[in-house]
């Protein structure tokens, strides 16, 4: 069993400030060590479930926030940012067994997280075929293009209730829950217990798992927080400019909008 694991960092148990999040900020290795420890939880599981492989891909910021020697024997670990349209997701293929995601959060414009965003903060809004996307569904849907299951899912409650309302057969744990530009934090013991024991149980099902229905064409529309940044977007073949903050792109090929987001977001 191969398994693919991606990591965030503003939804791991505490996160709370932009700070927290920022490589040499204040609050930084605090939230970088929560980081690591949720990640090797799960990875640990994984592992004990009967995973020969785990891939770890480091999808927060500048992706140089895990080390090797956070996870445990049997993990790989993917660092930096290549350039590839999967983005969060790089190197994700048909080879792999199931993805699952850890620190993830809620998207941009929701309630569920004081940092809540999807894919950049200079969008303050991204939907899909009409729908709200949250860097979840994104990489849902990718791993969904080469038949990958997305079978597990740690982050914000806000984040957790999407997943449940998407892919029902998903497990999940909520390691906080945003209340304006607060959050109430969980008790941290009890999410590594729940981060291992939901692990175990989203493998053991794996093979129940169901991939989130691919449209024949997909539209994308960004909100972005300047009228300047949307201007300039613009200029990106195809995009159409909806308004002075919003764009709009089609196509029938959701990889042509992944490619859009590395010039654009």
């Amino acid at each position: 069993m191969k398994l693919y694991l991606s990591v965030d960092i503003e939804g791991v148990t505490g996160a709370h400030h932009w700070d927290e999040t920022d490589l040499g900020k204040e609050g930084y290795t605090r939230l970088r060590d929560r980081m690591a420890r949720e990640t090797a939880v799960v990875a640990e599981a994984a592992l004990a479930a009967g995973a020969t492989e785990v891939w770890v891909q480091d999808a927060h910021d500048t992706a140089r926030n895990l080390v090797p020697e956070d996870l445990p024997r049997g993990c790989r670990l993917i660092r930096g940012w290549s350039g590839d349209p999967r983005g969060m997701v790089q190197e994700l293929d048909a080879s792999f067994d199931a993805l699952l995601l850890v620190g993830w959060h809620s998207p941009a414009g929701s309630a569920g997280s004081p940092l809540g965003h999807t894919m950049s903060t200079r969008l303050t809004g991204f939907r899909l075929n009409g729908e709200t996307c949250s860097e979840l569904r994104l990489a849902g849907l990718t791993a969904a293009e080469w038949g990958v299951p997305l079978v597990f899912c740690a982050g914000d409650l806000g984040l957790c209730e999407e997943a449940g309302a998407w892919l029902p057969h998903r497990r999940a744990v909520a390691t906080q829950e945003g209340r304006g530009p607060s959050v109430v934090c969980r008790d941290a013991a009890l999410v590594l217990e729940e981060l291992a024991s939901e692990t175990r149980a989203a493998l053991a099902r794996l093979g129940r798992a169901r991939l989130p229905r691919l449209a024949r064409r997909w539209v994308m529309e960004l909100d972005f927080r300047s009228p300047a940044e949307a201007h300039r977007a613009s200029f990106y073949p195809g995009m159409e400019l909806l308004s002075p903050r919003t764009l709009r792109l089609a196509s029938p090929r959701l990889e042509d909008l992944r490619r859009a987001l590395l010039f654009v977001a």
